[in-house]
């Protein structure tokens, strides 16, 4: 549950970015729940294969971290974007 919150709250933190930038709100919103995905289950493999961590607890914590660390990827990618100028 604790996931899910954080995960929500970063959605929308790159929802507002991106709107700052004028680019597509949707389309950077599901790359962060892509990467945030993606990247926690490759860490959760490396540290369930390599390091033998069978606690929950510990499981949890590697989840999250890896989850933050494919947002602050996505952050930095949206961050390089130049801004959108929108003209009528």
């Amino acid at each position: 549950m604790l996931e899910i919150g954080i995960l929500i709250y970063v959605c929308m933190e790159m929802s507002r970015l991106a709107e700052s930038k004028n680019l597509s709100k949707r389309l950077w919103v599901l790359r962060t729940i892509f990467s945030w995905v993606l990247c926690e289950i490759v860490i959760l493999t490396i540290v369930v294969e390599f390091f033998h961590i069978d606690n929950l607890f510990f499981l949890l914590f590697f989840g999250i971290l890896g989850g933050f660390l494919g947002y602050l990827f996505t952050k930095r990618k949206l961050l390089d974007q130049p801004n959108v100028d929108i003209t009528d």
